[in-house]
């Protein structure tokens, strides 16, 4: 029992490490997947706490991880670790069955698990986790109480520094597919060959006042009237790793061929709502337009701003740069800064930059 339970408490304590590391790494894509969870849920009222329950959770699952490595405080940190993988497994199984939200987030972008993969983890986890809170008493001290307080003391203080680091600055690793180097054209090629989505269909038609639904191969004669068509997706087919990037201007034209086949370097401007955006670095960068037009260098701003807040920016700023749309979830993505540089040539990402550096 003993290897068993040692083994639990490392097995436990990396994962949770992993977790709360690769969270804490983009702690705002975690908060835009509390949001997310927030509108499945109908809980949008909730939304404005989704960066503060985002840094919250990194650090829990951050110190909990730490704490079950190090062997630290075993008998208190038994209880929020059970409490934890418990909700866990409830909401993941939750997700399994109404799969409103594809991607539980779990692991942030570095590893993408579907809903019942999420559930099927969270149930192996819930094992080892009753192993370490029913032997939470047989876990023999490494080091002194007041040296283990100390070190979480130590501990909570650096993962939360970690994490407003990663917030306030770009992420130190990058897990999307935007990330320094990547070519963008390539990465929105569907493969030939590539496995495409599968649907169920059936059709709802009446006849005097009863509806029946049919299939396909066998649909009903004249004399029933249809009312409806049903589609059921029964497997997703291939998916790029780039499938929603596209690039419009405000007279609707679609440019984004244009700028990923540039063989000039293109600065993308990216501010997904110009209402939020730092003010004083969209002046910054419409200060720059000019020298970078000298070295042939496009700027073009990229959000998802409606027209009319658009067109009042335009009113009050006057910016020397060409304003465009572009989806609202795309641009999140590309960069967690609002607004936040992307430097292109060719489509492949040579440079991003939070507006703070």
């Amino acid at each position: 029992m003993k290897i068993i339970r040692i083994f639990s408490r490392l097995f436990v304590g990396a994962l949770f490490i992993f977790s709360g590391f690769v969270k804490g790494v983009d702690p705002l894509g975690t908060a835009y997947k509390f949001s997310d969870y927030f509108e499945a849920f109908h809980l949008q009222f909730l939304g404005s706490l989704s960066l503060v329950l985002a840094i919250i959770l990194c650090t829990l699952e951050l110190i909990i991880g730490i704490n079950l490595l190090l062997g630290i405080r075993m008998k208190i940190t038994s209880w929020p670790l059970l409490i934890l993988i418990s909700a866990f497994t409830l909401i993941t199984l939750k997700l399994a069955i109404s799969n409103p939200v594809t991607d539980c987030g779990c692991f942030g972008d570095a590893v993408i698990l579907t809903n019942w993969q999420t559930f099927y983890k969270n149930i192996i986890l819930l094992l080892f986790t009753l192993i370490i809170f029913f032997q939470r008493d047989k876990f023999i001290p490494f080091y002194s109480p007041l040296k283990e307080w100390l070190l979480m003391f130590i501990f909570i203080c650096g993962s939360v520094a970690f994490i407003m680091y990663n917030y306030n600055n770009l992420p130190i690793l990058d897990f999307r597919p935007y990330n320094i180097g990547s070519n963008i054209p390539a990465e929105m090629i569907i493969p030939d060959g590539s496995p495409k989505d599968e649907y169920k269909f059936s059709f709802i038609y009446e006849k005097k006042g009863k509806k029946k639904e049919f299939t396909i191969e066998n649909i009903p004669d004249s004399t029933w009237n249809w009312v409806e068509t049903k589609q059921e997706l029964l497997q997703k087919g291939y998916v790029p790793p780039i499938h929603d990037f596209s690039i419009t201007t405000l007279g609707g034209t679609d440019i984004t061929q244009n700028v990923l086949t540039d063989t000039n370097y293109v600065m993308l401007l990216v501010a997904y709502d110009l209402k939020k955006a730092d003010k004083k670095s969209l002046l910054r960068v419409s200060d720059m337009t000019e020298k970078l037009d000298s070295l042939n260098c496009k700027v073009i701003c990229l959000t998802s701003s409606t027209f009319d807040v658009i067109d009042n920016f335009l009113t009050i700023n006057k910016p020397s740069y060409q304003i465009c749309t572009a989806d609202n979830i795309t641009l999140k993505t590309i960069v967690r800064s609002n607004p936040g540089l992307l430097l292109l040539k060719k489509g492949i990402v040579i440079g991003k930059w939070h507006y703070r550096n």
